[in-house]
């Protein structure tokens, strides 16, 4: 799965988005309410899921 290098540059994009997530709940913890944060974490998946789709197709398909 992991073989090409689009697969390998849209993982790099989840893994990156989700680091910045961590420290954004580890900077705002406690402050609002657990919907809120539901919330956030809803367009914090679809935000990833298009950025990732996105890299993906930015990259050559003849390294597979």
């Amino acid at each position: 799965m992991l073989r090409t290098t689009r697969s390998r540059a849209a993982l790099y994009v989840v893994i990156v988005g989700w680091i910045g997530f961590q420290a954004g709940n580890a900077v705002f913890s406690g402050t609002y309410p657990w919907f809120v944060r539901l919330f956030e974490l809803v367009i914090f998946v679809a935000v990833m899921a298009y950025t990732a789709r996105w890299v993906y197709r930015q990259f050559p398909a003849d390294d597979e």
